[in-house]
């Protein structure tokens, strides 16, 4: 839901080029703010993954485009996957959660009874690959955890969420989800040195 191929991301980028004037977020401002912004498209990254250092600056520089990347800022240098990534990792990536989940926030419990759904094979982990937030149709157990812990976790600060996430990480067992990493500090800096 939140990534394209680098094969599909090329294609958009030669559309882009051919008809549409490519320009970074600043110029695109000052252009509309003059009223000159008539077919200038400016592309931007949410989050800093480290994909858009890796995969997409050399299709950017293939095609001359300028982008802007809005970069998460993490605390105290640690690098780790932004929560929601890690959620997911934990809840719809293949292994094995407690069959009574529970997560204790701000001094009240949650408990989750999983039966069954506590063990999540990679062959569900793959059938269910398509499912997101906005699917339509009845969420599966794996699922409907997935949506009651992020609105849980959504709103607390970023301590109570590390903490709750390194509970539910203590509660999880081989959850074998590929890691999606953001920049670090150095690859911020590459890629703002490379434009």
């Amino acid at each position: 839901m939140l990534c394209v191929t680098p094969e599909h991301f090329s294609e958009h980028m030669e559309v882009l080029r051919r008809f549409r004037r490519p320009a970074t977020l600043a110029e695109l401002a000052d252009r509309c703010s003059g009223g000159r912004c008539g077919g200038d498209v400016a592309v931007t990254f949410d989050d800093g993954y480290a994909d858009n250092l890796h995969n997409a600056k050399p299709i950017l520089d293939r095609f001359g485009v300028s982008a802007t990347v809005f970069a998460v800022a993490h605390s105290g240098g640690e690098r780790r996957e932004l929560w929601w990534d890690e959620l997911a990792r934990f809840v719809l990536g293949p292994g094995t959660l407690s069959e009574l989940l529970c997560l204790t926030t701000a001094e009240r419990e949650h408990v989750w009874q999983l039966g069954n759904a506590a063990i999540y094979s990679r062959e569900d982990s793959e059938r269910d690959a398509g499912w997101n937030v906005l699917s339509d149709g009845q969420p599966n157990v794996r699922q409907s955890l997935y949506r009651s812990l992020f609105d849980l976790l959504q709103p607390l600060s970023f301590a109570e969420r590390r903490a709750a996430l390194d509970e539910l990480s203590r509660q999880a067992r081989g959850c074998v989800r590929t890691a999606d990493e953001t920049l670090s500090s150095e690859e911020v800096c590459a890629l703002a040195g490379g434009g």
